[in-house]
Formats: structure tokens, C-alpha cells, sequence
């Protein structure tokens, strides 16, 4: 979870006018990633098969604290 803190009142809200929100880091970037490249799978007894996502495919959700 992400949130702006005013550095003078503590409170949480929004970034004032001009700051920029950041961009998503590596790790929710690879979170997001659905790409299958360099995946492998596996044969699993019973005619399964398992495909290790390296942590990818994953949801997030974000949401924006306004004034109103």
C-alpha cells in the first residue's frame, strides 16, 4: 500500500498539486507481468500439469483518497 503523508500534519490524502505520484516499482511491475515467457511446466502424476508463475499474474488494486 502506497500513501502521500503531509510531512507538516501527518495527515494522509492526496499529493499536493505538482507532485507527481510515483510509477510502479519493479516488484508490482512483475506482479502485473502475463506474459508466459520463460515459463516452464510439468507433467504431474494423474495428467496434471503445474506451471511455476514466478510470482506473476497477480491483481492489485489501487484506489485514490480525494477530498470529497
Amino acid at each position: 500500500m502506497r500513501v502521500y503523508r503531509d510531512p507538516d500534519t501527518g495527515r494522509l490524502g492526496p499529493p499536493p498539486a505538482g507532485v507527481q505520484p510515483h510509477g510502479l516499482c519493479v516488484a508490482e511491475q512483475q506482479m502485473l507481468n502475463r506474459s508466459d515467457e520463460g515459463l516452464q511446466q510439468r507433467t504431474l502424476p494423474g495428467r496434471g500439469v503445474a506451471v511455476d508463475l514466478q510470482g506473476r499474474y497477480q491483481s492489485m488494486a489501487v484506489a485514490t483518497v480525494c477530498a470529497d
